[in-house]
Order: C-alpha cells, then sequence, then structure tokens
C-alpha cells in the first residue's frame, strides 16, 4: 500500500475523519489496496478482506518458449488467507490475469509475488506458521 498516492490513483487518502479504520502498510509486493471490507466466515466470525488489484511483473507477459508478448485472456478473482489483524481474520482478494500465446498456444496465470507455494495463503501468513 502507499498512502502518498490520492483516491484518484486507486489509494484511500489518510484522513482523521477515517478514525473506526487503522491505516497500516500491508507489505505484499505488487498489490494496491482499493478497498477494505468486513465479511463474516462459515463460523460467523469477522473478515477483514482487503480488496485491490495486482501489477503486472516485467516478464509475466512474455512467452518463455518462443519470446512473443502474451494476450491477457481471461482473469479470475483470487483470495488468500493473510494475517489476523487485531484477533480478526483477513483476506487479500484481487483479479488474477491469465495470459496467453497466440504463437504457440501456451498459456499461464500472473505471477503473485506474496503466494506462498503450493497454498492458499500469504507468504507472511506461511512464515508466521512456521
Amino acid at each position: 500500500m502507499n498512502y502518498t498516492c490520492t483516491e484518484a490513483n486507486g489509494q484511500l487518502a489518510f484522513s482523521t475523519s477515517r478514525s473506526n479504520w487503522l491505516m497500516i502498510p500491508s507489505l505484499l509486493d505488487c498489490f494496491n489496496n482499493t478497498t477494505t471490507s468486513i465479511h463474516h466466515n462459515r463460523n460467523g466470525e469477522e473478515v477483514y478482506c482487503i480488496e485491490g488489484t495486482l501489477d503486472l511483473i516485467t516478464g509475466d507477459d512474455v512467452c518463455p518458449f518462443c519470446g512473443r508478448k502474451m494476450h491477457i485472456n481471461n482473469t479470475k478473482e483470487t483470495e488468500l488467507t493473510h494475517l489476523k489483524i487485531g484477533g480478526s481474520y483477513s483476506c487479500v482478494r484481487f483479479r488474477q490475469k491469465q495470459f496467453y500465446c497466440p504463437e504457440c498456444g501456451f498459456s499461464r496465470m500472473q505471477t503473485i509475488p506474496f503466494k506462498a507455494k503450493n497454498h492458499r495463503i500469504t507468504v507472511q501468513l506461511y512464515r508466521y506458521t512456521r
């Protein structure tokens, strides 16, 4: 999260009138928080849902086999479990791009730099639980 940006740039501007929210940096590389909402899980517990966008990493849109530029073929909503915030669960939600190479037909999903390998959680939560 970059709190030097304005609301026009997709970041919440810091304001003393938003007294019900604590604004902290997420430290999630390439993630830009746009909204935060509160939902409830199956057990009725509060979950802070940190929603936003994922920046494209250099090379994500280049085919590793033929070297051509890949096109965005589709997107899917992705949700990763994140660290607890003040005793409440939290998750990170964003749209992940799928790339397709028109030359050789190869496809892959956009890289998520803060996703723990082989898990649906963030690296920060993975490290905390180890």
